[in-house]
């Protein structure tokens, strides 16, 4: 299957929410809550697009959204080091054998070393063990550990320094 690569792409919306949307169908409520609050607005989306301070990038096959990655400026360290943090990825389940994870995770790396972007930091929780494996073999390494819940840890932080 071929497919392609997209950064910020606006004219194709919708297709884009309705990936997101599945993408968070199973997710505990407050994942689902955080996920709205940032893609259902197109407004304020495309404001933090024209800001620089979050980049999408989408996984077309043909007009077929396939795979959503998001990474966002999350922190200025004192040195004047930027720090982002992945927000959002999920790739449809037929085309997960396909290393379209992957291309969008490389896209990802890839921009934010040509951006100067300090580190890269990602979470997962632990059932979420693709995308656990995708920063794995990306090269995070494993930071700490958090607790939603107040009861146990759940949720694995890590990060790739650029």
């Amino acid at each position: 299957m071929n497919f392609q690569i997209v950064i910020n792409e606006k004219d194709r919306m919708e297709e884009i929410q309705r990936l997101i949307k599945k993408g968070v169908e199973k997710a505990p409520a407050d994942v689902v809550n955080q996920i709205n609050a940032l893609y259902m607005n197109i407004d304020m989306l495309f404001k933090r697009f024209s800001a620089n301070i979050e980049t999408m990038f989408t996984a077309w096959e043909g007009d077929r959204c396939i795979g959503a990655l998001s990474v966002m400026k999350t922190q200025t360290l004192d040195t004047g080091n930027v720090i982002c943090s992945l927000l959002f990825v999920y790739v449809e389940p037929e085309y997960r054998d396909n290393k379209a994870a992957s291309e969008l995770m490389n896209r990802a790396v890839d921009y934010c070393r040509e951006h100067k972007i300090y580190k890269l930091n990602m979470s997962a929780r632990f059932e979420e063990k693709r995308q656990i494996c995708l920063g794995i073999n990306h090269g995070f390494k494993p930071e700490g550990y958090l607790s939603v819940d107040n009861e146990k840890y759940d949720t694995v932080v890590m990060g790739l320094r650029l």
